[in-house]
């Protein structure tokens, strides 16, 4: 049975939903968000993996004390040797749907993860003993994208406590979670539109309804300065300048 969440720890987990959100706002991606709730539950290693259950094929984000290129080499090998072999979440994947979130420990005793390949190959050199899951979207006969939150044998078990914050954490993060991919489409998408504008051969300006300007290429902007106008263009409107 999961225990309460004491006043000075509901205090903590506040901040640290604070934390994320004012992460993803300054333009961090979602796991390096998601660092303060690692924080927050004593994990060293947290994934972002995207795994696809009929085809059995996983794509997984690392992050951890380790450099780049050791993540680089952690991430390949997990997707190269461990698609679909991911024993906590195949194991918890039951608890994962009706709940939202699962404890490895209770979905793989240790001994019999001590003997797994998986742990061996995979989880050892890491140093993670204990792990969480939370199913941030998906469902079980399709493909699922979870955060995992790892702690090292030497932490020891998630606590009563501990997991008391799991479905007070779970709304924020699967939130956060769509909000960083509104938000990394929309700047992908105003990207590829500053690569079009700019590779235009006439000035493009993009006028909001409103009147705001929206985008401007660097001819359109020399040849409104060359006129010397302030407000040339007329509302809800795509403008096309002479590089003349």
């Amino acid at each position: 049975m999961q225990g309460e969440v004491a006043g000075d720890g509901h205090d903590r987990l506040e901040r640290t939903v604070h934390e994320v959100y004012g992460r993803i706002a300054e333009g961090a991606s979602f796991i390096e968000a998601t660092e303060a709730v690692s924080r927050l539950l004593d994990c060293h290693i947290l994934g972002v993996h995207a795994d696809d259950i009929p085809s059995r094929t996983s794509v997984v984000q690392i992050s951890g004390p380790a450099t780049a290129h050791d993540m680089g080499q952690l991430m390949a090998e997990y997707q190269r040797h461990w698609q679909g072999e991911n024993t906590w979440l195949q194991r918890g994947m039951a608890h994962l749907q009706r709940f939202g979130f699962s404890d490895g420990d209770d979905a793989v005793t240790a001994s019999e993860l001590l003997q797994m390949p998986y742990y061996a190959r995979f989880l050892s050199p890491l140093d993670i003993r204990h792990g969480i899951a939370f199913l941030l979207e998906g469902g079980a006969t399709g493909s699922v994208t979870v955060l995992s939150m790892n702690r090292s044998r030497g932490i020891g078990h998630f606590q009563p406590d501990e997991k008391a914050q799991l479905p007070l954490l779970l709304p924020h993060l699967r939130s956060a979670y769509r909000l960083s991919k509104q938000l990394q489409e929309e700047r992908t998408t105003s990207a590829s539109l500053r690569a079009l504008l700019d590779a235009a051969g006439p000035g493009i300006a993009l006028i909001s309804g409103d009147g705001t300007l929206c985008e401007i290429n660097e001819v359109a902007r020399h040849a409104i300065e060359a006129v010397g106008c302030t407000h040339p263009l007329r509302k809800g409107a795509v403008f096309a300048f002479s590089s003349a």
